[in-house]
């Protein structure tokens, strides 16, 4: 990238961060806002909730409860949730805290990054889902 490029696109950057906040707008952004799940709350069934005006404005405005989203969310809850058992399973047989405090570690951790190289799913989804 160029270095105008560089600098066109963090003036842009900060025209819409500017924006963002003297205009309040309804639709959530998702790389101005700090903390998208103060906006949205995700049910057990992989439905989205708004927790605020703008959370309900953005799933309505961009369908964030249509069937491939929550076939989506489901899986990755259902993933996660048979990483988490077969953790537990392992822990009732060899009762070795340690082992089950780094197998859970490692699951939220990854979670958390969104680095699961078997599941692709944004951080944002992940810091979400972690609740």
């Amino acid at each position: 990238m160029c270095k105008s490029s560089s600098a066109e696109a963090i003036a842009d950057i900060t025209m819409l961060a500017q924006l963002n906040e003297t205009e309040n707008p309804l639709l959530l952004h998702p790389e101005l806002e700090a903390a998208p799940e103060n906006h949205f709350k995700f049910l057990n069934d992989g439905r989205m909730v708004g927790r605020t005006d703008k959370g309900k404005e953005t799933i309505k405005l961009l369908k964030l409860n249509r069937r491939d989203l929550l076939l989506d969310r489901l899986q990755i809850l259902k993933y996660n949730a048979v990483q988490i058992n077969r953790s537990m399973v392992d822990y009732l047989t060899d009762r070795n805290e340690s082992k089950l405090e780094g197998a859970l570690g490692n699951i939220f951790y990854k979670i958390t990054l969104g680095l699961d190289s078997d599941h692709s799913f944004s951080l944002s989804v992940s810091r979400i889902l972690l609740w």
